[in-house]
């Protein structure tokens, strides 16, 4: 069965028992200007953040969206966006199951999030340039190191 992203109100139960988790072994350190990035090695360790009890309870479709790839019946990822303080849209989380990483899922995801906040909710389509600079050195950082 093909990997297929949805609207959903909330995530199913089954959501509870996915790994999410992620390997940390650096620090970046500041300032985040540089390039390449300054990283402070970390003894190796797992985390994992847990599930926000919130996604799990339906969501207000004018005002929030939630994203759920799935493979079958399987959970593949989530993104759960919002209208912020400002009338942009925010990303409250997103997650890709470990088994699913490195498959373009996280952009795809991204994708959708951001189409509800253009066509569906109206939002302003604005963005911090350095944040923006910020996320994208952070992102091939990640993507060239991740194994």
């Amino acid at each position: 069965m093909p990997l297929e992203i949805v609207s959903v109100p909330s995530l199913p139960p089954e959501a509870a028992e996915v790994d999410f988790s992620f390997e940390i072994d650096g620090e970046i350190l500041a300032p985040f200007d540089d390039e390449p990035f300054r990283v402070r090695p970390l003894p190796p360790r797992r985390k994992l953040y847990g599930l926000d009890e919130a996604l799990f309870e339906a969501r207000d479709a004018a005002e929030a969206a939630l994203f759920l790839a799935r493979e079958g019946s399987g959970v593949a990822g989530y993104v759960a966006v919002c209208r912020g303080w400002n009338g942009c849209a925010e990303i409250d989380d997103i997650a890709v199951a470990r088994s699913f990483r490195r498959r373009g899922l996280a952009g795809r995801l991204m994708d959708s999030a951001v189409l509800w906040a253009r066509a569906e909710a109206g939002m302003a389509q604005e963005a911090n340039t350095t944040s923006w600079s910020i996320l994208a050195k952070l992102s091939k950082v990640f993507l060239t190191s991740a194994t």
